[in-house]
Formats: C-alpha cells, sequence, structure tokens
C-alpha cells in the first residue's frame, strides 16, 4: 500500500529545486543585508537592487510547467485585496493623467518605468511572503547586519570632514556631508525592523548600541527630514504600542482627511512674507519650501479636479520664476508626495492616496502583538514624513526604497502568524529533513533510503 505523499502543493508552495534553496538561503539575505549599505552608499543603487534582486527570483515564482493564470495568481496571492485594489486603480489614474501632462510622452516614460519597478516589487512580495520562520530568522540577520555597516560606513564619511587624517587615510567620493541625508532618511525606516529583531532575540545590548549609533549619525547629519521622521517613527512606536488598536484607525482616517485638505490647510496660512517674517529663524532651505508650498496650491486651485497630469511639476507656468528665496517657485517636485499629488493627478488622484494611506496603516491593528504593529506604525511614519519635506514622489530611489522596505516589512512582521512550512506551502526549512518516501534531502543534498531499500 503506497503511503502518503504529503501535503497537497499549492500556490504558495515554493518549489525545491536547487536554484529556489540558493535564492531563498544566500541570495535574498545578501540583498537585505545591502539595503542599507547601499541606501547610505549610492542610494540610486536601490533600483539595481530591487530589480536584480526580483529577476532572480523569478526562475523560483514562473516555473515552466505552470500555467500562466498560476503564475500571475502568486504575484497577488497574500496581498490585501483592498489594497491591491487601491494600488492598481492608482496606476490606472496615473496612466490616464499622462493624456494631459505638459510633456505626455515623457509622463508616459516614466509611468512605464513606475510599471515596471512596481512589478519587481510585487515579485519581491511574492517571495518574502513564502518564506518559512527559519529564512525570516536569516532575513532577520543579514538586516542587522546591514544596518550595522551601513552605520559605520555613515560615521566613516561623517568623520571624513571632520578630521583631516581620516580623509587623507580614505579616499571617500563624498563631496559633501549632506549627501549622507538620502541613506539617513531611509534608515529612519529600516531601522525599526532591526532593533525588533533584536529585541525579540533578548539582544538588547546589541539593540541599544544599533539604536545608538543611528542617533549619533542622525544627529550629526544635516537632514531635518531625517530628523522629523526618527522623531514621527518613535511617536507613532509608542502610541500603537499603548493603543496598538485604536491609534492605528485614528491615523488612519487623520492621513486620509489631510490628504483631501491638505491643499485647503496651506491656503489658510498667512502669505510666506509674512510667515518669513515672524519667524526670521527659519532655515533658507525652510523659507525655499514654504514659497514652493504656497506656489503649488496656486496652481493646484486652478485644476483642481483632474490635476495638472502625470510628471507635471517641473513643467509649470510660472514655475522658473525666482522666490526670494531659492532659485525657481517650483524645483522639480514641490518637495511633498501629497502636495505634488494633488497637484499632478488631482482630486482623484489625492482621493486614491487617502484609501492607500488609510489601508496601509489600519493593517498595523491587524499585527498579531503589540511589537509588530508598533514597528508596522514606525515604519510607516517615517517614509511618510520623509515624502512630506524631502524628495519628490517619482523619483527612482524612492519608489524603490518603498519596495523594498515593505518587502522587509513583509518578512519581518507578517500580519498572520507563519506556520510551519510543510503546512503553509512555504520554503522549505535549511534543516528539513527528509520526507517519509526517502526523497532527496534538499538541504544537505543526501540521500536517506528506508532499510528495505525502497
Amino acid at each position: 500500500m503506497r503511503e502518503p505523499l504529503g501535503p497537497v502543493r499549492s500556490i504558495h508552495t515554493w518549489p525545491l529545486d536547487r536554484w529556489s534553496l540558493l535564492y531563498g538561503n544566500w541570495v535574498l539575505p545578501a540583498a537585505v543585508g545591502l539595503l542599507p549599505v547601499v541606501a547610505i552608499a549610492v542610494p540610486r543603487g536601490l533600483v539595481l537592487l530591487l530589480v536584480a534582486t526580483s529577476l532572480l527570483a523569478l526562475p523560483a515564482l514562473f516555473r515552466r510547467e505552470d500555467p500562466p493564470w498560476l503564475a500571475c495568481l502568486r504575484l497577488i496571492a497574500g496581498r490585501d485585496p483592498s489594497l491591491l485594489f487601491w494600488l492598481v486603480l492608482g496606476a490606472a489614474w496615473a496612466l490616464i493623467a499622462c493624456l494631459w501632462a505638459p510633456t505626455i510622452w515623457g509622463a508616459f516614460a516614466l509611468w512605464i518605468r513606475l510599471a515596471a519597478m512596481s512589478l519587481c516589487g510585487l515579485v519581491l512580495l511574492a517571495v518574502t511572503d513564502r518564506l518559512d520562520p527559519p529564512r525570516r530568522e536569516r532575513f532577520g540577520s543579514a538586516l542587522i547586519l546591514g544596518a550595522a555597516v551601513a552605520l559605520v560606513l555613515g560615521h566613516v564619511v561623517w568623520l571624513s570632514f571632520w578630521l583631516p587624517a581620516v580623509r587623507q587615510g580614505f579616499k571617500l567620493p563624498y563631496d559633501h556631508l549632506f549627501e549622507l541625508n538620502r541613506g539617513v532618511a531611509l534608515l529612519a525606516v529600516l531601522a525599526w525592523p532591526a532593533l525588533l529583531v533584536l529585541w525579540r532575540r533578548g539582544q538588547l545590548v546589541g539593540a541599544g548600541v544599533l539604536a545608538f549609533a543611528y542617533l549619533h549619525l542622525l544627529v550629526r547629519t544635516e537632514s531635518a527630514s531625517a530628523k522629523a521622521a526618527a522623531v514621527a517613527a518613535f511617536a507613532a512606536l509608542i502610541a500603537v504600542m499603548v493603543l496598538p488598536r485604536i491609534v492605528p484607525l485614528v491615523v488612519a482616517g487623520v492621513l486620509a482627511t489631510l490628504t483631501l485638505l491638505l491643499p485647503w490647510a496651506f491656503s489658510q496660512l498667512p502669505p510666506v512674507e509674512e510667515l518669513v517674517q515672524s519667524f526670521p529663524q527659519l532655515f533658507p532651505s525652510a523659507q525655499h519650501r514654504l514659497y514652493i508650498w504656497q506656489f503649488a496650491v496656486e496652481r493646484i486651485g486652478e485644476h483642481p479636479w483632474l490635476g495638472w497630469g502625470l510628471d507635471a511639476s517641473r513643467n509649470l507656468p510660472g514655475g522658473k520664476v525666482r522666490p526670494p528665496v531659492g532659485m525657481e517657485m517650483m524645483p522639480l517636485h514641490p518637495h511633498n508626495n501629497l502636495l505634488q499629488i494633488r497637484l499632478e493627478l488631482g482630486l482623484t488622484g489625492a482621493a486614491i492616496m487617502a484609501a492607500l494611506l488609510a489601508r496601509g496603516w489600519s493593517l498595523a491593528a491587524r499585527q498579531p502583538d503589540r511589537a509588530a504593529a508598533a514597528v508596522h506604525a514606525a515604519m510607516l511614519s517615517g517614509y511618510l514624513v520623509v515624502g512630506l519635506f524631502g524628495y519628490g514622489m517619482w523619483q527612482s530611489w524612492w519608489i524603490a526604497a518603498a519596495w523594498l522596505s515593505w518587502a522587509v516589512g513583509r518578512a519581518l512582521l507578517p500580519d498572520r502568524p507563519v506556520a510551519d512550512a510543510a503546512a503553509t506551502g512555504g520554503m522549505p526549512s535549511p534543516r528539513a529533513g527528509r520526507d517519509r518516501r526517502g526523497r532527496m534531502d534538499h538541504s544537505s543534498g543526501q540521500s536517506d533510503r528506508r532499510p528495505d531499500g525502497s
């Protein structure tokens, strides 16, 4: 009589071929370890990291013997349906908004680039969804190691600007200290899951050292948006630790409302000239931001419903006029992601973004424990606050950072307990034993036959 073959394979089953095991055991941990280092050393390399990690995962996700519909289903399996719906709707509306953009073909080219990066992101999420507990542990260890190396590198760069001996001993490709700003800003998102892994392992000293090293680098650099992001993330962490079910839902509602009403709120402020006179201690960069935002709100009022079109910020009428502070009324983008969405995609795009933000925050309430919910909220807060003050919504490295950070969150903050790989169809454990039919052990490469030779 035949013995049972074990659990039936499903769309969640990770293949047991050699490349898939190599990818899960080494390639993916190496990629997550490189993430903080690349963010500090060469932030634009995050795009290459996202694309390479996703392409290397394709042989494991898309198998020749599978029908096309099953391959596509693997990409969306495990996604929150409403979150996926709003993402697809947002992509569709952005594509339509290309039709009235000042430079139509440039907008289409941007949309294609964003769509390609999003597909890479979905592939990466599909991979991290299928990691089993041992590989999630390896994933977390790689993130900790990468964060530590990134912080050491950041401190070496900082020292090179303050100690001539260091600069003479190391020929670093940094001309200004503010070149660290992007990496330090992204660490305001990635530091929290690394600290959570250390805390869960009981390595409190290591968590304290990592936190102190990041705070020291944060204080020594020039990124005001990174500092604001770290403060906001810490505040969200504490608030959600206290009220893990209530705070995410409240913040979700507040953010959705703010996304829709932000231009109106800015229009209620006094003119920028009066604000600058009332607060002369504002840095010139902050004063320039105020002029940019005032100009953006004025342009939003001219096309409130449909917006000016995708990527229209760089080609707005009057955008090249020189303000009292700064070079242009509107540089390449408004330095505020929510205003940029409303400016380019109109009220429709802002409503979709409001739904995305609300859903993303409400998912924090689904985390299985307080710590996971708090870190979920901290990561969202850090990314959102940096986007409110720092970078353009469509910058490739910033979009890549979002997908990579999301993958880190999916791996280390699963919204449901990760069951045994045999039950869930996840990636097999590195220590997985042989099955009941004496098949090849894919971890060790050795076979184990029953005594009767069968």
